[in-house]
């Protein structure tokens, strides 16, 4: 594998992870902005994956 496609390769798992975090973020927000609308934000603010685990 040559250093033109090492570098292709890390480039696009660059912009899938970053598209991925923004989209994420994005979702987040979303979620935040229809629950504080209803009433709810103080519940998804306080959430906890580990907390809802147990």
């Amino acid at each position: 594998m040559g250093i033109v496609t090492l570098l292709y390769y890390v480039a696009v798992a660059m912009l899938i992870g970053l598209f991925g975090l923004a989209l994420g973020r994005l979702v987040r927000r979303l979620v935040d902005r229809v629950l504080f609308r209803l009433g709810f934000n103080d519940w998804f603010r306080s959430f906890n994956i580990g907390k809802a685990l147990l």
